[in-house]
């Protein structure tokens, strides 16, 4: 959610990340870009802000810090390290907690954009490398053992979610909506997301703004390419620039039919 003034710096695209989560600390980095202000668009991005990040979750964590950030090409990065974090878990593996962050930016001590987003605390690994394998993927340093890939198309997102935390959700075809990623987020469901194939030939001109959306989800398990043919490296590289938090796979299984 964002809201702005029209004379006043607004808030562009925002990317949080889990860099870092253990059982005592959890450092989340908040990659965000500043655009000049609507009404005056030939207005010079300004070259500092200032900023300020609040986390809060259900049980009655809150914190907030405020920030002065020099940007670079209008592009800023803040980091916030939360202490004894709660943190999220497949289900069958412990709880889904989940934090409301929030992002505003401060122009003349007032609040001239902000932003908001539900976020969860984990890590996700992949084990081997670019290939899914039952045993590949790594959730807050325990191994987390894969039973069945479940693919769903865009026809199938009405339908209910699978009740196992080893079943891992292969979207394919499309960029799954956030309503599906918010319901795996709170049920404990690993998604796979793969890169749509673009029929203009063209599918890294959506990658931005589609990590941007999903690399907050906890439920995120990573980034399938492995069915792009040539375009495969290069939106693999584009991907692990963008989000070097999740894993990048070009093998996996035989999916079941449609």
């Amino acid at each position: 959610m964002n809201t702005t003034r029209d004379n006043t710096p607004a808030l562009g695209s925002v990317r949080p990340l889990v860099r870092y989560v253990d059982e005592d600390q959890a450092v989340l980095e908040v990659n965000f870009h500043v655009r000049p202000p609507v009404a005056d668009r030939r207005r010079p991005t300004p070259r500092q802000v200032e900023v300020q990040l609040h986390v809060r979750s259900t049980d009655g964590f809150n914190d907030e810090e405020r920030y002065e950030v020099t940007l670079q090409r209008g592009v800023g990065t803040v980091r916030m390290h939360l202490v004894s974090p709660q943190l999220w878990w497949p289900v069958g593996m412990g709880q889904q907690a989940l934090y409301d962050l929030d992002l505003q930016l401060i122009h003349r001590d007032r609040i001239s954009d902000a932003w908001s987003h539900t976020v969860g605390l984990s890590s996700v690994r992949p084990r081997d490398g670019d290939t899914l394998t039952p045993a590949s993927l790594m959730i807050n340093g325990q191994e987390c053992r894969i039973s069945e890939l479940l693919p769903i198309d865009a026809p199938d997102e009405q339908s209910f979610l699978p009740i196992g935390g080893q079943s891992l959700v292969v979207v394919r075809g499309h960029y799954g909506p956030d309503v599906l990623y918010g319901a795996a987020d709170r049920a404990g469901i690993l998604m796979l997301q793969c890169v749509p194939i673009d029929p203009n030939g063209r599918p890294e001109q959506a990658l931005d703004a589609e990590v941007d959306r999903l690399a907050p989800h906890p439920c995120l398990a990573g980034w399938y390419v492995g069915h792009l043919g040539p375009a495969a490296k290069k939106i693999a590289r584009r991907l692990k620039q963008l989000d070097p938090t999740h894993g990048v796979f070009t093998e996996m299984p035989p999916l079941p039919a449609a």
